[in-house]
């Protein structure tokens, strides 16, 4: 779901950088109905594709369906997952203006943040 909610919109920015650049200094809106309007058109693709995670893995892998809130909970949580990710996504799409570079930069960022959420923890540590 990272890579997924980085990918979708880390390119976005750079792409318009130009055109934003230049409708902002002409003062057509400000910057945070730039931003907030692209956000806004990300809510339905950061619902949709969890949703569609959702419905495929959780019960490939089989977790747990003794109680019926834990698919609900799973779902919320890859949604607010893909979310804060593809606001990390607007975060270096901004920052970084060049199209390739932030490529090549987002697994370098996405990476070390997978070693510490708990992707690498021993199964045997896990009650």
């Amino acid at each position: 779901m990272g890579f997924g909610g980085v990918n979708n919109v880390v390119q976005i920015f750079p792409a318009e950088r130009g055109v934003f650049i230049r409708e902002s200094n002409n003062n057509m809106y400000r910057y945070s109905s730039y931003f907030w309007g692209r956000v806004l058109t990300e809510i339905p693709a950061g619902i949709i594709f969890p949703t569609i995670f959702t419905a495929i893995i959780y019960w490939s892998i089989g977790f747990n369906m003794t109680y019926a809130y834990k698919p609900i909970l799973f779902w919320i949580i890859l949604i607010l997952e893909y979310n804060a990710f593809s606001g990390f996504g607007f975060i270096l799409g901004t920052g970084i203006p060049n199209k390739q570079v932030v490529s090549i930069l987002t697994p370098l960022m996405i990476v070390p943040q997978m070693l510490f959420c708990g992707f690498f923890v021993n199964q045997g540590n896990i009650p």
